[in-house]
């Protein structure tokens, strides 16, 4: 919202007009206010104290544990709480989440998943997904307040099943996403990427045909044991072939005449099977049908 007020991309009028949309703008000074009550909490008159420093006299130094201010304090469900019984609580940055934090978030979304074995509710990952594909709104003033209902009642869906779940923002900005050159940056967040798991790993070598070599097999085990994460299949595949040697792989047959570089990968395997790796959170419906570790092959391709 700050970013639209100041006219900032995406709302510099390249994608979006300055925010408000038909209205006066908001005068710098205004904006600024604004984005501090913000930063503040979005306190109300009635925990808003106003404290005068009196003139001439030093502060008193005092020591502190991090996890004795409030602002970082983190509740027995693993998420940051209200400051006071009131005040709204804090979102995370996906990027500075804790891995039982993480394996909460997951959890939740896993019993999204779960949920598509009953159509009628409205409430699994599948039909929550339509709502977007076949209703979402973009290119006007409904695409903020819109997202940000429906991103509300997913959070509510979320917390049927945990209670007090909080869904985290990404923080594209971030130096590690290298905002100047995206492509050479992190790409997504790591808590997003695909990893191999142990039990995988075991299960692709023993069904990999020919089998991989003495080293080449210690190098797979390795990608599961340090949980090397990769931003697609593709990347995982190409990695296998070009770092560990394993050269047993093929394109994808849908994409006989993409580029070198866009070619998704699938591994040949004595049982007929295709090998996929695990994402940690998948984004979208595409991604959690390729969730499980390893999948039948179908009569036509597997989507990216």
């Amino acid at each position: 919202m700050i970013k639209g007020l100041r006219g900032e991309a995406p709302f510099d009028g390249g994608r979006f007009p300055a925010l408000p949309w038909g209205g006066k703008r908001v005068a710098p000074a205004d904006v600024d206010r604004i984005a501090d009550w913000i930063d503040a909490g979005c306190p109300d008159d009635a925990t808003s104290v106003a404290v005068e420093l009196a003139p001439g006299k030093p502060a008193k130094t005092a020591t502190v544990k991090v996890s004795e201010i409030a602002e970082f304090a983190v509740a027995a469900d693993g998420y940051s709480p209200a400051a006071d019984a009131g005040e709204p609580r804090r979102r995370m940055n996906i990027d500075c989440m804790s891995e039982p934090q993480l394996e909460r978030l997951r959890r939740g979304f896993r019993r999204l998943y779960d949920l598509d074995h009953w159509p009628e509710d409205r409430r699994n990952y599948n039909n929550q997904a339509l709502i977007h594909q076949n209703h979402c709104q973009h290119g006007w003033e409904r695409f903020l307040p819109w997202h940000r209902a429906y991103l509300y009642e997913f959070e509510q869906n979320l917390q049927d099943f945990e209670p007090g779940l909080m869904l985290p923002y990404w923080d594209f900005t971030m130096p590690e996403y290298r905002p100047e050159e995206p492509d050479k940056g992190r790409i997504i967040p790591n808590s997003m990427k695909a990893y191999l798991t142990e039990e995988a790993a075991e299960t692709l070598l023993a069904a990999l045909d020919p089998a991989p070599t003495a080293a080449q097999k210690k190098a797979i085990l390795a990608l599961a044991h340090d949980r090397v994460t990769f931003t697609s299949q593709h990347s995982f595949f190409c990695y296998v072939i070009s770092n560990i040697g394993y050269a047993a792989v093929t394109p994808d047959p849908d994409n006989a005449t993409a580029s070198a570089s866009s070619t998704r990968c699938f591994s040949r395997t004595r049982s007929g099977i295709r090998c996929a790796i695990r994402p940690n959170i998948p984004r979208d419906r595409r991604s959690t049908r390729q969730s499980t570790i390893i999948t039948r092959r179908p009569t036509t391709s597997p989507r990216s």
